[in-house]
């Protein structure tokens, strides 16, 4: 994953959750390696969990997020 989505926090390493309702949610994570802008996470995630990639500062536990549509779903070129 980006290694701006993991931050660090006074327990460790943590990266932000979209919940099912939309809502941020801390989980702590174990970091294995980060390389050249990327971070390869060992514990703390299941595949499907959705990260916020951005908008960090304005975060914290329980505040709603809003889900924004890919780049690709905004390129008019890009529809079939």
């Amino acid at each position: 994953m980006p290694s701006r989505t993991v931050l660090l926090g006074p327990d460790g390493p943590f990266v932000y959750l979209v919940s099912p309702e939309k809502k941020a949610l801390i989980r702590h994570v174990a970091v294995d390696i980060e390389w050249e802008g990327n971070t390869v996470i060992s514990k703390g995630l299941v595949p499907g969990d959705q990260i916020v990639l951005e908008g960090h500062v304005r975060l914290k536990d329980g505040v709603a997020v809003r889900i924004a549509e890919s780049r690709t779903d905004r390129n008019p070129d890009n529809a079939k």
